[in-house]
């Protein structure tokens, strides 16, 4: 996976869903 850091082009949505899936990732916290 890449950085974490997202692009800023990138829609609130995909942020938010993205996010969720971090946060469910305990390695990614």
């Amino acid at each position: 996976m890449e950085d974490i850091r997202f692009p800023r082009t990138l829609a609130p949505e995909g942020k938010s869903l993205l996010s969720g899936l971090l946060k469910k990732d305990p390695r990614s916290g």
